[in-house]
């Protein structure tokens, strides 16, 4: 794959990952450096350097907020203050467990706008920081931070709805203004898949560019609250070569912080009749411990001892003031069930496609502990000529969606349709018709119902964003008569059916209602009481989660249904 070239425009760009317990931002330009991405690594409240801040937020009794980030996480929680985590899991698929619900001071939209404000106003002032002038030196006659373009990470899995949410929620945070200088100010916002950026970054810094036409290639994305896989196919020819996306899988209970919750069952078991058990202050330092060091470096050998120093808490029966934990304990309790789902999830999305996985790479916060990247060698190195942790794992989103906005290129500009999808219609009969299913075709009008007519093969390539067009005409008795059901069917199979008893499934029927189409109007404008013709587009869309209906007017979409969930 060729390495996409920066632009050199000398726009700012901003790239945001939005994670479920972490988050991080950076930026770039082609006049900072050359155009190498830049990570923001100083935080309020932070001990050190970090290129991560806690996704986190901390309110009074009156849900005014008081602190976020490390301040926030860091805070000790008194009696009528809200901390708010893991808020992101109220978007996608996935249902928030009990320990996530979320008080009904603030809505789920209110805590990522509110987050998100607070991240981008200390980001934008920390970017003036570091750059001096040039963050306010831009192509236009306003300041470059006022007109940059932001990159927003979101899930694989997430549907168009979910993206349009957190777009709603960063245009609420005021990334993006309106201003009579920028009247495409919104445009500068976009939202990137997590897997995407993933893939941006991965192409920049391993051996994805030693792919070739029809291989595959794995993204694993081990973050806190999930692991989110993604398989990609390289397409084109070996002078013009691209990237589509195969499928998106998310898998949840196995990422690091599934950790968290099974060492704090582990302990308490362990200390289930000792009085350390009921002192809050020293069971928060042992998770915190475990959270903030220990499960970072835990590499799985039999001799590693987890030692926790006690000698300022309640140190009864805790032999010399320590805690000692057996890496074998630990192996087995904590790391093995979580590294356990994230091979089978591996596995499962492995095995989707026949022609095998060419290369896997291991990013996100959790792939830099050593005992997973172990485990996941381990498991596929055999079977995939190349199994990689690419440099700066746990920032392959943030620093990959930046590359991304600085090339100005979209890398995977692509997507493998999963299903064939085709709709029941009549077609005039022909001989092989009369041969194979006589039983269809109506004696007066020579048409054979129940046939299939496609709109996407399985396995077809079609462009991200593209709708397909289908010419559809509707006979109308009245002004009244405005619905056109259209029955949609879909197959898993590559064989072209001909018909709807040969294995395709019903995937649902879609009510269109043409009353707003402005050439069925015209038609009543005009209706003297015959039946008249109303001749229309309805047109597909397939993006990494979602199989959508449109009715089309021109470019003007006039109706919108979603036919198939795809992760």
């Amino acid at each position: 794959l060729p390495t996409p070239r920066i632009i050199p425009d000398g726009k700012l760009t901003v790239a945001i990952d939005f994670g479920g317990t972490c988050s991080a931002v950076a930026y770039g330009s082609s006049r900072i450096k050359g155009g190498e991405v830049q990570q923001i690594l100083t935080w309020p409240g932070a001990s050190g350097d970090s290129p991560q801040v806690p996704t986190c937020l901390l309110y009074d009794r009156e849900w005014s907020l008081m602190a976020w980030g490390f301040e926030a996480k860091n805070a000790p929680l008194e009696s009528g203050q809200y901390l708010c985590e893991n808020f992101k899991s109220y978007l996608g698929s996935h249902t928030p467990t009990k320990n996530q619900l979320i008080s009904p001071g603030r809505t789920p939209h209110d805590l990522m706008t509110d987050f998100l404000s607070c991240l981008w106003d200390y980001a934008k002032s920390q970017i003036r920081r570091e750059v001096g002038r040039l963050a306010d030196f831009g192509t236009t006659n306003f300041n470059a931070i006022d007109s940059a373009n932001f990159w927003v990470s979101a899930p694989a899995t997430w549907n168009s709805v979910d993206r349009n949410k957190m777009r709603a929620a960063a245009v609420e945070a005021e990334m993006v203004k309106s201003s009579w200088r920028d009247r495409n100010w919104q445009e500068r916002l976009k939202v990137i898949t997590e897997s995407e950026a993933a893939t941006a970054h991965c192409a920049y810094l391993t051996e994805l560019h030693k792919l070739k036409p029809g291989q595959h290639f794995i993204v694993c994305d081990a973050g806190g609250n999930t692991v989110d896989v993604a398989i990609y196919r390289v397409t084109g020819s070996p002078t013009s070569l691209g990237v589509a996306q195969v499928h998106a899988k998310s898998g949840t209970n196995c990422g690091s912080a599934q950790l968290d919750v099974y060492f704090e069952d582990l302990i308490y078991k362990l200390l289930a009749h000792h009085p350390l058990v009921n002192d809050a202050q020293s069971m928060e330092y042992l998770s915190r411990t475990f959270r903030e060091r220990e499960k970072l470096i835990f590499a799985g050998g039999d001799g590693y001892p987890m030692q926790f120093h006690l000698t300022y808490l309640v140190v009864t029966g805790i032999v010399d003031g320590n805690l000692r934990i057996p890496g074998t304990v630990l192996r087995s309790y904590v790391f093995d069930p979580v590294i356990r789902e994230i091979l089978n999830l591996l596995e499962i999305e492995y095995s989707r496609i026949t022609e095998g996985i060419d290369a896997l790479f291991l990013v996100g916060g959790f792939s830099n502990n050593e005992y997973l990247l172990t485990h996941v060698e381990r498991g596929f190195d055999s079977r995939v000529a190349i199994v990689l942790r690419p440099p700066h794992a746990d920032l392959a989103t943030c620093r990959g969606a930046a590359q991304y906005g600085l090339t100005q290129q979209s890398l995977v500009s692509q997507l493998v349709s999963p299903k064939a999808y085709m709709f029941v219609t009549e077609l005039k009969s022909d001989e092989e018709d009369r041969i194979k299913r006589p039983a269809y075709i109506d004696p007066a009008t020579k048409l054979c119902r129940n046939r299939l007519k496609y709109l996407v093969n399985k396995g077809a390539l079609v462009q991200r964003g593209q709708k397909l067009p289908v010419k559809f005409g509707k006979l109308s008795a009245s002004p009244q008569d405005h619905e056109f059901v259209l029955l949609l069917h879909a197959s898993e199979s590559s064989k072209m059916l001909r018909y709807t008893d040969e294995g395709s499934k019903e995937l649902c029927r879609w009510t269109v209602n043409l009353s707003t189409l402005p050439s069925f109007q015209q038609q009543v404008k005009n209706w003297r009481g015959s039946p008249f013709i109303t001749k229309f587009y309805l047109a597909l869309e397939i993006d990494s989660t979602e199989v959508r209906g449109y009715l089309m007017f021109g470019d003007e979409v006039l109706g919108e249904e979603v036919f198939d969930h795809l992760s």
